[in-house]
This record gives C-alpha cells, sequence and structure tokens, in this order.
C-alpha cells in the first residue's frame, strides 16, 4: 500500500515529529554525558604525559572525586576532561 503525501502534508508532519525527535536526542545525550568515565590516578597521569605525583599535587586543575574513606581513598579523575586539558 502507498500513500501520496502533498509537500504541505510533508511539511505539517515535519514539524510534528521535530521536537519529539529533539527530545530523544537529547535524552540520548545526556544519557552519554550521565554515563561519564572516570579513571584512576594511574591511568590519568598517562592519559597528561605527567608522574602519578606532579598529578596528585596539580589534581584541582582536572575534575576529580575522591572515591573511598579519610586519606586511603582513591582519586578518581574525569577522562574527557583530562583529554580536552591535554589537547589544549
Amino acid at each position: 500500500m502507498e500513500i501520496e503525501l502533498s509537500v504541505n502534508s510533508i511539511r505539517r508532519l515535519a514539524d510534528e515529529l521535530a521536537p519529539r525527535v529533539a527530545k530523544i536526542i537529547k535524552a540520548d545525550l545526556q544519557k552519554k554525558e550521565d554515563a561519564e568515565e572516570w579513571v584512576r590516578t594511574a591511568d590519568a597521569a598517562k592519559i597528561l604525559g605527567i608522574s602519578e605525583n606532579w598529578l596528585r599535587v596539580t589534581k584541582d586543575r582536572y575534575p576529580h572525586i575522591k572515591n573511598g574513606e579519610n586519606s586511603q581513598g582513591n582519586l578518581m579523575f574525569l577522562k574527557s576532561a583530562l583529554i580536552k586539558s591535554y589537547a589544549k
């Protein structure tokens, strides 16, 4: 079965679908942002091409979190931010 649509019908259909498609794309991008990868100090230092000790000294230059309790926790760095920083 084949249906023919006029140009105006196609435009109206596109106008109706565009907000829905945009909403789906936005949700998909948000999921990807929420799933950002965090890496440990050793991997972060390799990405930046610096020593782990220097990274610990300069950690506040990069988005990071502390994973664990008290002074025994591991530093975790946002991989995408490290790559952007390295690229500069």
